[in-house]
């Protein structure tokens, strides 16, 4: 038997450390994070700077989290991803270099604005993107603390939105999911998830119309792309579903 003294923070830093250098995808720490810190009933406010959380209690009652699997499959690694990484750290550079700033956290419209000559277009347009998730991230979680579900949706449709427009990761399968999510009026919000360029659309959906959902986005996207679309309802869970103890 092989015991190794780890701390769950050292877990998590550790799966993300084989992502980088053997998978080969530049990733954040967010996934591997979850998996180990995630708790029944709350959402997790990861901070990327410190590599420390605060739990939120989370009350979706009477919606649930509805994700549709596109099918679609993709691969991070060989993706946009790392350029899309890369464009960042790359603008962030220009950004500290010209406004002294030390991360995006206290980077303004404006800052991007004056020094937009320095950068790409897709540079400029996905920090305009990572900005703007800051602010809806704090949002977003002033929006569950006060279980107004209204603006947490909301927010949901403008996060893809700017996925899909500015930092570019959705695809054609993914926006046509959170289309349809937008014009049913028991769908608060909807957004992908993940890396993108694939993968799951995530529905904050009324519990009773979970099912009439599933059968008109099935046979919508069935119609649309060929492809068969598989629902997974899901709930927070714990690192005792999650782990191996």
């Amino acid at each position: 038997h092989l015991s190794i003294d780890l701390s769950d923070l050292d877990m998590a830093l550790l799966c993300q450390h084989v992502e980088h250098k053997y998978v080969g995808t530049h990733c954040g720490l967010m996934d591997q994070y979850a998996s180990v810190f995630g708790t029944k009933d709350a959402v997790i406010l990861l901070d990327c700077q410190t590599d420390s959380h605060t739990m939120i209690p989370l009350n979706l009652d009477p919606y649930r989290f509805l994700l549709l699997n596109t099918g679609v499959h993709h691969s991070l690694a060989e993706s946009g991803y790392n350029q899309r990484r890369a464009n960042c750290e790359a603008s962030l550079s220009i950004l500290q270099e010209d406004h002294g700033v030390e991360s995006f956290r206290t980077v303004t419209e404006g800052m991007i604005e004056a020094s937009r000559h320095r950068m790409t277009r897709e540079m400029e347009r996905q920090s305009h993107y990572v900005i703007q998730e800051i602010s809806r991230v704090q949002k977003a979680v002033d929006a569950i603390q006060s279980n107004d579900l209204q603006t947490l949706g909301k927010l949901m449709f403008e996060s893809h939105a700017g996925l899909s427009l500015d930092y570019q990761v959705s695809c054609a399968e993914l926006d046509f999911l959170v289309d349809l999510a937008r014009n049913n009026p028991d769908v608060l919000g909807a957004r992908m998830m993940g890396g993108g360029f694939g993968g799951c659309t995530l529905n904050l959906i009324h519990k009773d119309q979970v099912d009439p959902m599933i059968e008109l986005a099935r046979k919508a996207y069935e119609d649309k792309f060929d492809l068969p679309l598989v629902p997974i309802l899901v709930e927070s869970g714990s690192r005792s579903i999650l782990r191996d103890n």
